[in-house]
């Protein structure tokens, strides 16, 4: 993976949003921690393109709401907005839109999900995602001959080296906590998705990811990552 793709959000300001007056912060291109969940709630909205996770009201408030985050992917620099416009919050970026899987995969918190088993999925649609859901979900890439060719080669790679068994499921080989077990998986998921992306395209933009509920010590990316509780 070319460092020259990494996105890294390097500042962000915020005013009267999401329960936040007034913040302001810049961030290292590897581990940020970050106390305040309303923050890394308006930070996930930054990395996932989506500004209707929020409500919209102006009630109590002196002057309007708005983000700004300055954002770079190698030397190129941008910036993404959130504003209210109409009624609403609107959300201004040059980044393409993600899909829900690609969206799925901006955050690891523990306990949610459980991505020992994503692959076995993605090998089963029709019972894990019946009426094309999977299809829908990816934006109609897991419908493509290049995502199932490069979706048997991810699994019969890691079959070979032991990190999955014969049904596609990642396998425990440390005996890990089940949070840091599940995070490792997510960890390959994010191989797997970045893997796919770039044989798509060269340039394909590698995203910060947020990750709640794992000490800041034991993660380890190739990626800028915000940490949360």
């Amino acid at each position: 993976m070319q460092s020259a793709n990494r996105m890294t959000v390097n500042r962000i300001e915020i005013r009267n949003f999401n329960s936040v007056d007034c913040f302001k912060a810049r961030f290292k291109k590897g581990i940020n921690v970050i106390d305040n969940e309303k923050v890394l709630e308006i930070i996930l909205s930054i990395i996932s393109g989506q500004s209707s996770l929020f409500f919209f009201d102006t009630a109590g408030r002196a002057s309007p709401s708005f983000v700004r985050a300055e954002c770079s992917v190698g030397d190129c620099c941008f910036c993404i907005e959130i504003t209210e416009s109409d009624g609403e919050y609107r959300l201004t970026s040059p980044l393409p839109d993600l899909t829900e899987s690609e969206r799925k995969m901006c955050v690891f918190e523990n306990g949610k999900n459980d991505w020992s088993r994503e692959l076995y999925g993605y090998l089963n649609e029709d019972e894990f995602y019946p009426n094309k859901k999977l299809m829908k979900l990816t934006g109609g890439a897991s419908a493509t001959h290049s995502f199932r060719a490069y979706l048997n080669r991810f699994v019969d790679e890691n079959m070979r080296n032991g990190t999955l068994n014969s049904r596609g499921v990642f396998i425990n080989r440390n005996n890990a906590e089940k949070a840091v077990f599940q995070f490792e998986c997510f960890k390959k998921m994010l191989e797997f998705r970045d893997g796919f992306n770039g044989l798509r395209n060269i340039d394909n933009t590698v995203l910060p990811v947020i990750v709640k509920g794992i000490k800041a010590e034991k993660i380890s990316l190739n990626r800028q990552v915000f940490v949360g509780g």
